[in-house]
């Protein structure tokens, strides 16, 4: 997990780079308020770096060839990896919830189950 430099958005790779070019999907972690996608909700215990009710937001979930992810990895500020449940949870949301981009379903269908 990283967050951006100014410490107010946490992101994740979801998956480890796949397929040709490499490429992998990230996440953005933000702050629920009312109206956003609850399909995957967190809680302040559920990670050190979230300090209130937040969502994962798959309507921005993206696919970066590695480069990219490269660069995200190298300007980043690392947190703390998420526990197991926890990424099971967000894996599964990301096919459950409405507002996951298709392109980005079919590419985690394809390559991770």
């Amino acid at each position: 997990m990283i967050d951006d430099s100014g410490g107010h958005h946490l992101y994740l790779f979801l998956i480890e780079c796949v397929g040709n070019p490499p490429q992998t999907i990230l996440l953005n972690i933000t702050s629920w308020y009312p109206g956003t996608d609850e399909t995957c909700i967190l809680q302040p215990n559920d990670h050190p770096f979230v300090q209130k009710k937040s969502v994962v937001a798959y309507e921005y979930a993206d696919i970066l060839e590695e480069w990219r992810a490269n660069i995200i990895l190298r300007d980043g500020i690392f947190q703390p990896p998420i526990a197991p449940t926890l990424l099971l949870k967000i894996q599964q949301g990301l096919c459950e919830s409405d507002q996951t981009p298709e392109e980005v379903k079919e590419f985690y269908q394809r390559y991770c189950t």
